[in-house]
């Protein structure tokens, strides 16, 4: 255990990703050992208590009062001189007072009543379920979470790891392993509703996996925005995806309901949607783009703590921007071969919002 701690904290020391990396297993500290001589000590009237009072006494000092100063007690503390630089030989030689001085012999030195031993403390073990552990723990030099839960997978990697030996994960890289899970449970669940919604009102499940691309598209242009302005791929950007997964079907909706409006009327296929991308460009561009230029001031991090909150808004402009641009390209054509192969009038119902 000690030896694989000391080389995983060697090894995150070493990154640039981790600050004030410390290990649970700490070393045993030295200590000093006074054994007191049970017959020296009975011989001056002295017991082993009375000797330890007396060398905290000359080590720490006594407080024999306090002076009031400013409002404040400061405490008085009598301490000899000599303990301020003193080592175990002064220590030893320091003269302590005893009962026998009525016998001629006030002072008696502390090196003939006890017996010094300088020993090492035990090392610190934790235990969980009677398993011996070893907690190493750090701090983020930046806030990338992300950027250094790669960092510490490849570190672990590379860490020869024996038999019978393992190593779980805790803190906050166990919280962020528990979001990732629940965010893309989250957004499954998200991207299952709009289907429903959307298969209910135009009473077709085509027309809404049509819809759906867009969803696609639009994850395209988040991690193009994180990538261009080097944000991570983090929690907060995670939650903007969610966001998209409610906000990119809009356009595809006015598109595709336009279309099937023409379509009803007699217009072919072909011709549907080159009007229907002509007459719905401008509303699609509008909503667009008032959405982006609402999320502007946040994804600029104007304001005081807007920078957490900086990667959702990047993650919806960039969404936004590439699932609006392909969306007046790719659905058309992808309805266009999807109608060749169906019967029109079962799939051609208005959407009600």
């Amino acid at each position: 255990l000690e030896e694989l701690s000391n080389q995983l904290v060697a090894s995150l020391a070493a990154s640039d990703r981790f600050v004030q990396v410390r290990s649970s297993l700490h070393e045993g500290q030295p200590e000093l050992f006074l054994q007191t001589n049970p017959a020296r000590a009975l011989q001056s009237q002295l017991t082993s208590g009375q000797i330890g009072l007396a060398v905290r006494n000359v080590l720490g000092g006594v407080q024999v009062g306090a002076i009031s100063e400013g409002g404040r007690s400061i405490p008085i503390i009598l301490q000899p001189k000599e303990a301020l630089d003193m080592d175990l030989d002064d220590l030893l030689r320091f003269r302590i007072s005893s009962p026998t001085s009525i016998q001629g012999q006030p002072f008696i030195q502390l090196g003939r009543l006890v017996k010094a031993q300088k020993t090492t403390s035990p090392a610190s073990i934790r235990r969980l379920n009677r398993l011996r552990v070893v907690e190493v723990t750090a701090q983020l030099r930046d806030n990338d979470v992300l950027a250094a839960s790669k960092e510490l997978d490849k570190i672990l990697t590379d860490l020869p790891l024996p038999p019978d030996y393992e190593i779980v994960r805790g803190g906050i890289e166990e919280l962020i392993g528990e979001s990732q899970r629940d965010l893309l449970f989250v957004l499954l669940l998200a991207l299952i509703l709009v289907y429903l919604v959307m298969a209910s009102q135009f009473e077709s499940l085509v027309h809404p996996l049509l819809i759906m691309v867009s969803v696609p598209l639009a994850a395209i242009g988040s991690l193009w925005a994180l990538w261009l302005t080097r944000t991570s791929l983090s929690l907060t950007s995670m939650m903007g995806l969610i966001m998209l997964a409610g906000i990119v079907v809009n356009n595809a909706i006015v598109l595709v309901d336009y279309i099937n409006t023409l379509r009803r009327e007699g217009v072919t296929p072909e011709e549907a949607v080159l009007k229907a991308g002509t007459v719905r460009l401008r509303p699609i561009l509008m909503t667009a783009i008032t959405t982006i230029l609402g999320l502007l001031p946040l994804a600029l991090g104007f304001g005081e703590g807007t920078e957490i909150q900086a990667p959702l808004a990047i993650t919806v402009i960039g969404g936004l921007v590439t699932s609006t641009i392909l969306t007046l390209f790719i659905i058309p054509v992808i309805y266009v071969s999807l109608t060749k192969k169906s019967t029109p009038k079962t799939e051609l119902t208005s959407f009600s919002s």
